[in-house]
């Protein structure tokens, strides 16, 4: 069982900001291989926090594949970070691991919707909420991984 930042007895969400425990994972899986010299196991970073070792695995290959984090192989192996801290971005991490960041589905590029909105040509409020998903994005987009671990542990 994951004691980590949940209560499993309910089912209620943050809000339309709330960040996944895709996203949780995550950040936290890059905070430890940021405080580590050397790679790390799934499996020993999973046992060690008490963290779900088969969803931590999904959480790094979806890292791996947006190349936050390499893995090298044999009994030394493990993960670690591909960029130093700083060089990775709260946007970089939400879109590796959930979704492109929108307020709403009409504010995806017109590919990644899920569906149309019957109201998108004479909607009166989506210009105005595309301006603050882009604000959004962008203070994303500012935000790296060193401002959310302990600064003299970064190497």
């Amino acid at each position: 069982m994951n004691s980590r930042c949940e209560n499993k007895t309910s089912k209620i969400r943050a809000g339309a900001f709330h960040l996944t425990q895709m996203v949780d994972y995550g950040l936290f899986f890059l905070s430890v291989l940021a405080h580590e010299q050397e790679p790390q196991s799934i499996r020993s970073v999973a046992k060690k926090h008490h963290l779900s070792f088969a969803f931590l695995q999904k959480v790094a290959n979806r890292l791996k594949r947006a190349e936050l984090v390499r893995a090298s192989r044999g009994k030394e192996g493990g993960y670690f970070l591909a960029s130093h801290p700083s060089d990775v971005t709260m946007k970089q991490v939400i879109e590796a691991l959930d979704n492109p960041i929108a307020l709403m589905d009409c504010l995806l590029e017109t590919h990644q919707r899920s569906r149309t909105c019957p109201r998108e040509r004479f909607c009166n409020v989506r210009r105005g909420l595309a301006r603050m998903n882009n604000q959004i994005r962008e203070i994303y987009g500012s935000k790296t991984l060193a401002e959310f671990i302990v600064p003299e542990t970064i190497t």
